[in-house]
Parts: structure tokens; C-alpha cells; sequence
């Protein structure tokens, strides 16, 4: 499977790992080291960078259940369907001891996390729509500023999707030394 990209964040670290994701030199990996303000803030940057529909977020030390995860989910995913996509998972206790978590389904929401973040394949696009009602309601911005906004976000999607290498010399230039 080959439609995927990687987008590689780090907070800064000096524990080697900057080395290693800035070192990457692959055509679907992208990476930036630079202090961030936290997890959130670092997969918001990730979500920038992200040239894809769909996103899964993973953190330094999680992995996949195997080598097929993405190509599996890509099937349910391509039918274009679903906004949001989620599974069980496995979680790594004391030593190297793995334990199966089954995803307890959407509607318990209320209790809490439903399923790891590690699961949840979130739609890019149904995201910026969201945001649009959050700027307006919550942000309180004007109706021209929020046009600025969705204008800057399409121009994005189409550089993004039609020139990709293009997008990313625009977008990421002190990550790429441009």
C-alpha cells in the first residue's frame, strides 16, 4: 500500500529523535522539530501538514498491530462513507506484556475516551467544516475573516492535492532548507 504519507512532529527533543525524523528521506515523510505548547498543539501542526483526507495520530513509542492495518482500514475508507473511522487496539503494559482493548462504541461517549486515539482515523475535511461553526460560534470572527480562512484552506487542498512537492517546498521551506 502506497497511499499514505507520513508527517512527523517533534517537540524539539534532544534525545535523538529529531535526528531521526528530520533525517527521513522518503517521498511520503515530512517532519519538523520546533518547540511546540503540547500534544495538542503538535497534532495541529501535524494536521497542517497533512495533505491527505483521512488522519491517525500516533505518538513516539505507539505502533500499529501489524504490517496490514493501514491497507485494511484504506478499504473501508476509500468507499468514501465514513467520517470517522475507529477499532480496538492493543495496549503495552509492565515489560512487553500487550493487552487486547476492545473499542467500547461511540455512543458511550459520555464515560470517556471510547477507543485510543491510536484507532481513530479522523476525516480532514469534516474537521474544517467543523471548524467553520467553531470560528463562528465559539471565536466569534467576522464572515470576512472566516472567508480569509476558508479561502487560505482551500488553496491549500488543491496545491496540496494537484502539487504535492510544490505545496511542500510553499509550505514547510525551513523544514526542506528552501
Amino acid at each position: 500500500m502506497s497511499d499514505f504519507e507520513w508527517v512527523v512532529v517533534d517537540g524539539a527533543s534532544t534525545d535523538g529523535t529529531a535526528q531521526l525524523a528530520l533525517g527521513l528521506d522518503e517521498a511520503y515523510a515530512s517532519s519538523v522539530s520546533q518547540p511546540d505548547k503540547g500534544i495538542f498543539d503538535a497534532m495541529n501542526k501535524g494536521l497542517e501538514r497533512a495533505a491527505g483526507t483521512f488522519v491517525v495520530f500516533l505518538n513516539a513509542g505507539d505502533a500499529f498491530a501489524n504490517a496490514g492495518v493501514l491497507a485494511r482500514v484504506s478499504r473501508d475508507l476509500s468507499a468514501n462513507t465514513v467520517d470517522f473511522l475507529y477499532g480496538d487496539s492493543l495496549e503495552a503494559f509492565a515489560g512487553d506484556r500487550l493487552r487486547y482493548k476492545v473499542a467500547q462504541g461511540h455512543g458511550r461517549v459520555h464515560y470517556g475516551m471510547f477507543a485510543c486515539h491510536q484507532a481513530m482515523y479522523y476525516n480532514k475535511r469534516r474537521g474544517r467544516a467543523e471548524n467553520w461553526v467553531v470560528q463562528r460560534d465559539v471565536l466569534r470572527l467576522s464572515l470576512p475573516r472566516r472567508l480569509t480562512i476558508r479561502g487560505a484552506y482551500l488553496a491549500s487542498a488543491l496545491l496540496s492535492g494537484r502539487f504535492p512537492q510544490f505545496y511542500k517546498m510553499l509550505r514547510f521551506r525551513e523544514s526542506y532548507g528552501y
